[in-house]
């Protein structure tokens, strides 16, 4: 079944919950960036913070799975999933991506999906 994109809790099979820990609406800012790893390869970014009652949830959220990972889906996929090492309290997160098309993909999703002034440019 359809998950709505952001951030979700991992089985221990590597499927994302049905319940998202925080939704793309959640986001209070968010940029692209990318930078140039060793290799010359590039990794895309996506940095951001979420609002101040979903950076409450999330913080709960990420102290009930430290040592485990959450992921972050968009269209149904993982893109990414970090091992939570303590509970999140900033709000602040980062999507990691390999590759440029799909970077630029959710860069798109998310300018459509969210308020020009949480969109940082």
């Amino acid at each position: 079944s359809h998950r709505p994109d952001g951030w979700y809790h991992l089985s221990d099979n590597g499927i994302p919950s049905f319940r998202p820990i925080a939704e793309v609406n959640d986001f209070k800012e968010v940029r692209l960036d990318s930078m140039a790893r060793g290799d010359g390869e590039m990794i895309y970014y996506i940095a951001g913070c979420l609002t101040e009652d979903a950076t409450v949830d999330f913080y709960d959220a990420t102290c009930k799975v430290i040592g485990k990972q959450i992921a972050f889906v968009f269209e149904d996929s993982v893109i990414c999933a970090p091992q939570v090492n303590q509970g999140i309290e900033s709000g602040n997160f980062g999507i990691s991506i390999n590759d440029a098309r799909l970077a630029y993909r959710i860069w798109g999703a998310l300018k459509k999906q969210l308020p020009p002034s949480r969109i940082l440019e």
